[in-house]
């Protein structure tokens, strides 16, 4: 087998019980929370028990959205930087 495919076997492993394991201590406190009383509409997950591990499941999917917000927010900030060095030089 090749040694690549085993070690992206073991960060996908690790990556879920690192997410798994956040949601279980963090999840509450970042309002990720599955647990009734809810209204029936309120998502397909009964519980946390079963919106855990599934979220779990797709953390490359989170880093890679996360990855794209800091890209939007740092392309953001460089360009105001810009025009606030653009507008200081033409006063």
């Amino acid at each position: 087998m090749n040694n690549s495919i085993i070690i992206v076997a073991i960060i996908y492993v690790l990556g879920f019980l690192l997410t798994y394991f956040w949601l279980i201590l963090f999840g509450r406190k970042y309002w990720i929370d599955y647990d009734p009383p809810h209204p029936n509409w309120y998502d397909d997950y009964e519980s946390n028990a079963t919106a855990y591990p599934s979220q779990s499941l797709i953390w490359p999917l989170l880093w890679i959205m996360a990855a794209v917000i800091g890209i939007g927010r740092g392309a953001t900030w460089i360009t105001q930087k810009l025009l606030d060095y653009t507008e200081k030089s033409t006063k």
